[in-house]
């Protein structure tokens, strides 16, 4: 049984014009967004604007020095992603390593490598940067279900990130235009952006974090938890996910892996754990 925050549901509709404004963490030209003390989100949406809080507890699970298939990549992997880019990569080498050996890249200049991550190594930028490119387009649209897994970190409350496929999807983790850093799985479809309601995160620790779509609904879970979700029908109009990356300075990704299926709530719990992190 899903476990939900307040056991609810939220359909929320903006209108396209306030969609990247209203839904996204991170402008995806102009890289400027509210910061503390802007109103929330929810809010404008009509939806009553305050976050689901979250609360929740657990430390940085055990760190790897060769960057090797550990018990939590192990446990990824055995649900068959279709890439997965650890970001453990020789630091001479440019190039990010897709676990599953389907797709290939080259990390931007303006991404910092090598730092502290979750299980591993994990990435971040000096300064705030958008459009990274990291690998190739991979198949999925329409209904096709899918899952944004990743571990994220915030310094603080004024910085984040955004996952994207395409200009459709985007996984947010951050400032999500509220006083208050957030997370939340959004899916633009029919003119508007479904999303479930944003919900508190913790900063100065990892956080896990996956966003699901099962064909009808969106589900975002964060350290395990199923917290909130959204009903989502219609077809998205892209061919294709393209995956790129927004980030903040202040803000780490470790472990990011897309799937071409939505992971059960069993799944996601099992990867947490294999961290050593959740209960």
């Amino acid at each position: 049984m899903m476990r939900l925050m307040g056991a609810r549901r939220h359909l929320l509709r903006i209108t396209p014009a306030l969609a990247l404004s209203a839904c996204s963490l991170l402008d995806w030209d102009q890289l400027e967004r509210p910061r503390a003390g802007a109103p929330s989100t929810l809010a404008d949406a009509g939806a009553g604007g305050d976050a689901t809080a979250l609360n929740v507890e657990g430390g940085v699970g055990a760190s790897e020095a060769d960057g090797g298939v550990n018990a939590y990549a192990q446990a990824v992997l055995e649900d068959g992603p279709e890439a997965y880019l650890r970001f453990d990569d020789d630091a001479a080498s440019g190039t990010v390593r897709d676990a599953t050996g389907r797709h290939a890249g080259s990390y931007p200049a303006t991404m910092v490598r090598d730092l502290e991550g979750a299980v591993g190594r994990a990435v971040g930028v000096s300064g705030k940067a958008a459009n990274l490119a990291l690998i190739g387009a991979i198949s999925g649209a329409g209904n096709a279900p899918f899952t944004v897994e990743c571990w994220g970190y915030l310094e603080n409350g004024q910085t984040g990130f955004t996952v994207k496929l395409g200009e459709e999807i985007d996984l947010i983790f951050g400032d999500v235009s509220t006083a208050k850093p957030g997370v939340l799985i959004s899916r633009h479809c029919c003119g508007y952006w479904d999303h479930p309601a944003t919900v508190d995160v913790p900063t100065g620790r990892w956080v896990h974090l996956a966003g699901t779509y099962d064909g009808l609904k969106l589900t975002m879970f964060v350290d395990g938890v199923g917290v909130d979700w959204v009903s989502s029908p219609g077809a998205l109009t892209g061919s294709q996910w393209t995956p790129a990356l927004a980030l903040y300075a202040g803000a780490r990704i470790d472990e990011l892996a897309f799937y071409t299926k939505a992971l059960s709530e069993e799944r996601v719990v099992a990867h947490c754990k294999a961290a050593g992190k959740c209960q």
